[in-house]
């Protein structure tokens, strides 16, 4: 356990001494926390939960943690954290935000979070003080390690759903669907691609009412 803890301080501080100042934002957000550690991908491209996954070495994404910026129609941002095999459902966001809920643009979330579209992690320390955050309840079954984006290209962070909900303050809910790994796949691409459009399965519904606007 000693070398464990001395190999975890080591290369946190090797994290911190080549890090921008935004990653260093981003590490007192979890220091000091021997439940959180780091592990470097290199440069495979990790934009997608799958695509994180297969560069970790894991045998599917459902321990891999999404971060999914969306936007309200009163223009507050909401960061969504979710299951890789799971679908964020945008009526059951919707509901909890008591008005219409869709995919943020690009432009939008670099502009709450700090990060471009892709490399969204679930602690923003550039955040906007408006953004709100979400974990989905399926996170907390997911066993006693996750992954999830450290806010910097092939870096990841490796810690338990328990911590993750700490660090982030998120609210929990029921805010996805079982979704099939094709499914979840091209709903990460639309929400990692620039010009990529909403996909129909993920479009806000229409309001019932004025009194939703």
């Amino acid at each position: 356990h000693v070398c464990v803890c001395i190999m975890h301080t080591l290369a946190t501080l090797a994290v911190a001494v080549a890090s921008p100042p935004r990653l260093l934002r981003f590490l007192s957000t979890i220091s000091p926390s021997p439940a959180v550690d780091f592990v470097s991908t290199g440069e495979q491209p990790t934009h997608t939960a799958a695509e994180a996954a297969a560069a970790l070495g894991l045998e599917d994404a459902s321990t891999v943690v999404k971060s999914l910026v969306c936007t309200a129609s009163t223009g507050k941002p909401i960061l969504v954290l979710a299951s890789g095999s799971s679908r964020v459902d945008m009526k059951k966001v919707g509901r909890w935000a008591n008005c219409r809920v869709r995919l943020a643009t690009p432009s939008e979330v670099q502009a709450c979070t700090g990060h471009v579209a892709g490399e969204v992690p679930p602690l923003c320390a550039d955040a906007s003080d408006t953004l709100s955050v979400l974990m989905d309840s399926r996170v907390l079954d997911l066993g006693s390690t996750v992954y999830a984006g450290a806010g910097e290209p092939g870096l990841h962070l490796r810690t338990s759903p328990a911590e993750l909900l700490r660090a982030s303050c998120a609210v929990v809910g029921d805010f996805t669907v079982a979704a099939t790994a094709e499914a979840s796949a091209a709903a990460e691409a639309a929400a990692a691609s620039a010009a990529a459009p909403l996909p129909a399965a993920l479009a806000p519904p229409e309001p019932a009412s004025s009194a939703e606007e």
